[in-house]
């Protein structure tokens, strides 16, 4: 749409496939997931080096049902670039906005660990000297920390995830897809491990979180 000083769009990208994806996982209309992106406030995360904006929505989260193969990818239920182009002094913006699902949303976190399996400069350390879930500890972090704690999983729920890891590793990769994590979080009320892989955008890329 346009005015008489400048003209706004909103590009669609795989609008067909986006589409039969979120009709495949969410119960919620399409009407209401539109609405939903209306509803943004800007979100703190903290640990990325990507320099992506982060926002979260306001309204209750979409409810979606389980994939039928198990997989740990963080779910992207669209990708959208928006702008603006001024007639009257030639300026014009773009973003891009991608649109994925909050893995921690309900949740109180003790800790969040961001995993990549290297040990490269791979530990925060924290002011208070505990780990805290103000900040997005990394691979050496958790290693220090299962050293005295050691997180204990089931020994079915572990096949499960090694399994959805590997194929979701399998994917990304034969889609030349490398730069990767995987998201750690541990609910400080219900002592479980909520995990999830999520890619590094690039710059100037916003992301909208349900």
């Amino acid at each position: 749409f346009s005015d008489a000083n400048a003209k706004f769009y909103c590009r669609i990208y795989y609008a067909r496939e986006f589409h039969r994806m979120r009709e495949e996982i969410m119960e919620s209309s399409e009407e209401e997931f539109v609405r939903s992106l209306s509803h943004c406030v800007n979100w703190q995360a903290r640990g990325g080096k990507s320099g992506a904006v982060f926002y979260a929505t306001e309204v209750p989260r979409l409810t979606t049902c389980v994939p039928q193969r198990p997989t740990a990818l963080a779910k992207i239920l669209g990708v959208y670039r928006i702008g603006y182009k001024n007639s009257q002094n030639n300026t014009e913006k773009k973003l891009d906005l991608l649109v994925m699902e909050n893995l921690f949303y309900g949740r109180k976190m003790a800790q969040v660990f961001d995993l990549k399996g290297s040990l490269r400069n791979r530990n925060v350390k924290t002011d208070s000297g505990k780990e805290s879930c103000e900040v997005v500890l990394l691979d050496e972090n958790l290693l220090k920390l299962i050293h005295d704690n050691p997180l204990y999983i089931r020994s079915h729920c572990k096949a499960i995830l090694r399994g959805a890891i590997h194929s979701d590793a399998y994917f990304l990769s034969s889609h030349l897809i490398i730069d990767y994590s995987l998201l750690v979080g541990r609910d400080d009320t219900t002592d479980q491990l909520v995990v999830g892989i999520i890619g590094e955008e690039g710059g100037g890329m916003e992301t909208s979180m349900f």
